[in-house]
């Protein structure tokens, strides 16, 4: 049950927020969601060099991955930073008046908006925007791209080149990284070496699926 008219939200967030998490629910915010994604990358990367179809399941984890650390670096301290226009100016107008309703839209940017925001302009923990190499944007949207036709099953056959994939996946690790790095303060200590050392294995899983082609 995700939530019924007598739910006591303020309760569950503030026992969240003390460290005393709920044991009949699971905590989601965008960086668990990235880390869980970078794991099950890594995993099904393990797991290819028997079984090819599970670079299909590699790409959807580094897509969601990338797109979970965009929301959580973009969010900044009102949580609001990764949303459209739009709806950012009307929470942030809410925030600084005190006026009206705070709009209970938590849309956010699709990954390519939210990818042009990250790159635009400085990130609020960092100061510095997400620099990416025309090479590495030209990856992560190739990334999109197949994860959509993975992930939006078409009424055809295809095929994709397991190289195809394969160079992609690293760029995808890094830049995940990259932008959990942002929010490091929100991580256990020590969580962000164990992230590059993650983003680093799924490289060179990459590699050796290369050299075996």
């Amino acid at each position: 049950m995700i939530k019924n008219e007598e739910t006591d939200w303020a309760a569950i967030l503030a026992s969240v927020e003390n460290g005393d998490e709920p044991q009949d629910y699971i905590h989601i915010t965008p960086e668990i969601v990235a880390i869980f994604s970078l794991k099950d990358c890594e995993e099904q990367l393990r797991r290819a060099s028997d079984e090819k179809l599970r670079l299909a399941q590699a790409m959807k984890s580094a897509h969601l991955a990338v797109q979970a650390a965009l929301t959580a670096a973009l969010a900044g301290s009102m949580n609001i930073g990764a949303h459209p226009e739009n709806l950012r100016i009307r929470k942030l107008t809410h925030y600084q008046d005190g006026t009206g309703e705070r709009p209970d839209d938590d849309r956010v940017l699709a990954f390519k908006g939210l990818l042009e925001r990250a790159m635009s302009a400085p990130l609020e923990w960092t100061h510095e925007p997400l620099i990416l190499s025309e090479h590495e944007q030209v990856l992560l949207e190739r990334l999109c791209l197949l994860r959509d036709g993975i992930e939006h099953p078409k009424q055809s056959h295809w095929g994709i080149e397991i190289a195809y994939i394969l160079e992609v996946l690293p760029v995808a690790a890094r830049t995940a990284v990259t932008l959990l790095e942002v929010v490091f303060h929100h991580l256990e200590p020590g969580e962000l070496d164990q992230l590059q050392q993650l983003a680093a294995q799924i490289e060179t899983h990459c590699e050796k699926m290369q050299e075996a082609l």
